[in-house]
């Protein structure tokens, strides 16, 4: 293995990442999206219901005027109690409905909040894992660059002790055929 070997390897690594930390951003923004989505309608649909309980309470007081004036003197005072009952139960539903908007609020507000800190763990955990990923494969290729260095160090010591010795034994040869000559010419 090559240090472009790990190069590539690193390059792969933070390409990687990258499609995890989108493929976390966008899962966090459909989570996000879906749970937005469904609270709305919630709310929407309790809405709904006091906007009923105040179209029946528009209807109802239209029904009691009328009722009022076809009614005798004597009744007045028994519908005046039982319009004050409805009166009161429709206030009472309403207000139950906003009490459950206001619990619905909160607890959409603590769950994004939860999932909001789950997305930033997720990233964390990404960045660390990516972090580590990326240092190990930086010093994994340093070391092969080492390595390297120190293997073409010792090549070319070998080279430079084989030329040195072969030099050295051609001077011998040299050296003896001289000494050879120079016995054989003394002996003349």
């Amino acid at each position: 293995m090559t240090a472009r070997d790990k190069d590539n390897e690193i390059k792969a690594a933070q390409k990687a990442h990258d499609k995890k930390m989108d493929f976390i951003d966008k899962e966090y923004r459909a989570a996000i999206k879906a749970f937005d989505k469904e609270t709305d309608a919630k709310i929407k649909a309790l809405q709904d219901q006091i906007d009923a309980v105040d179209d029946a309470e528009e209807a109802d007081k239209i029904a009691d005027l009328k009722k009022k004036i076809s009614t005798t003197r004597n009744l007045t005072r028994r519908k005046q109690f039982i319009e004050e009952l409805a009166e009161h139960e429709r206030e009472k539903a309403k207000e139950d409905l906003m009490d459950k908007i206001e619990v619905l609020q909160e607890e959409s507000k603590a769950k994004r909040e939860q999932m909001t800190e789950d997305y930033e763990k997720k990233k964390e955990t990404e960045n660390n894992t990516y972090n580590t990923t990326i240092e190990r494969l930086s010093k994994e290729r340093d070391a092969l660059d080492n390595y390297k260095e120190n293997y073409e160090k010792k090549i070319q010591e070998m080279e430079n002790k084989k030329i040195a010795s072969e030099k050295e034994n051609q001077y011998n040869k040299e050296s003896n055929k001289a000494e050879t000559i120079h016995r054989r010419t003394s002996k003349i």
